[in-house]
């Protein structure tokens, strides 16, 4: 790393900026609306990679730009699924995206971390 305090981030230095835990865990059935003013809103099955109490990266076949609002279903157990209105605000590769939710989800995260046995700490 430079000592340069103004030179850009590198990849690998803005992918730890994160300011909560991400957990990961396979089996979270996930979808995504997005919501937009003069389409049909559309929901799509999603792929969790990682989330946290306030984001989530998502694998999507789906294209998705920049600021675009949407809502995701999380079932994270089988007594436990939630409703998130989220915004994507990270594009990683074409298919995978990072969204920021519109307010922290410490219950959602609390379920996950309850099925002690079936999540780990991504990083």
């Amino acid at each position: 790393m430079s000592d340069d305090i103004f030179a850009p981030l590198s990849e690998s230095t803005s992918a730890s900026l994160r300011k909560a835990v991400r957990y990961s865990k396979s089996d979270i059935k996930a979808t995504l609306t997005s919501k937009q003013w003069f389409k049909i809103s559309k929901t799509i099955p999603i792929k969790v990679l990682d989330i946290s109490s306030k984001g989530v990266c998502i694998a999507i076949e789906h294209k998705l730009t920049m600021n675009t609002k949407v809502v995701l279903n999380l079932e994270l157990t089988e007594d436990y699924a939630c409703i998130i209105p989220a915004k994507v605000v990270r594009l990683y590769s074409t298919t995978e995206y990072g969204l920021v939710f519109d307010k922290t989800q410490h219950t959602a995260i609390d379920h996950i971390i309850s099925d002690e046995a079936d999540f780990t700490i991504a990083f």
